[in-house]
């Protein structure tokens, strides 16, 4: 009996010490793995970052290109009105011309 209680407390150190060497390496990974998490977070927010910045010049692109083409639109409605107003001018004068035209020709 004295012989098994002795295996069992030589068992028992050595799966203490076993398990001992278990938890260290599972710390290790621990370890390992927590640093590998983080540096892929770096990289992760770093990149989001740069998404981020290019959201932002194309954010400001296209209010630029809103913005020219409003431009554009207003230049291009204001160079309409002022044709108008020329045609118009050109139709007052051809009519007050046949006006007087007809106003001179015997009836």
């Amino acid at each position: 009996m004295r012989q098994h209680r002795a295996e069992l407390v030589s068992i028992r150190g050595e799966l203490s010490a076993k398990i001992e060497a278990v938890e260290s390496k599972i710390g290790a990974v621990e370890t390992r793995l927590d640093s590998k998490i983080d540096a892929v977070e770096s990289r992760l927010e770093s990149k989001i970052n740069v998404v981020d910045s290019k959201v932002d010049v194309l954010r400001s692109e296209v209010r630029s290109g809103f913005s020219a083409l409003g431009a554009a639109l207003e230049n291009a409605v204001l160079r309409g009105e002022l044709s108008t107003t020329r045609e118009i001018a050109d139709l007052r004068i051809r009519v007050e011309r046949l006006e007087k035209e007809r106003g001179q020709l015997p009836q």
